[in-house]
C-alpha cells in the first residue's frame, strides 16, 4: 500500500484488524508499465519523494525544478 487516508490514531498489525473484520482484506496486484528510455531515466534519477509521486500517479510526471540538497 502506498498510503492510508487520515491521521494515524494508533499502531496495530493490519493483518490482525483485517482478520477481525475492521478493514477489508487487501488484494495486491503488481502492474508493470513500459517506459521510454527518457521516462526510465527520469524515474531512476528522481529524488525518493518524486519517485513516490510518479508511482502513485501511475504515469510519469514531468521533471520539476531541482530541489535544494537536504543536510545530512
Amino acid at each position: 500500500m502506498f498510503s492510508l487516508i487520515g491521521p494515524k490514531r494508533y499502531d496495530a498489525p493490519w493483518k490482525d484488524i483485517e482478520s477481525q473484520g475492521w478493514i477489508a482484506p487487501a488484494e495486491c496486484t503488481e502492474v508493470r508499465v513500459t517506459l521510454t528510455d527518457a521516462e526510465r531515466m527520469s524515474y531512476a534519477t528522481a529524488e525518493a519523494e518524486e519517485r513516490y509521486r510518479m508511482a502513485a500517479a501511475g504515469v510519469p510526471c514531468p521533471p520539476t525544478a531541482p530541489r535544494p540538497a537536504r543536510p545530512g
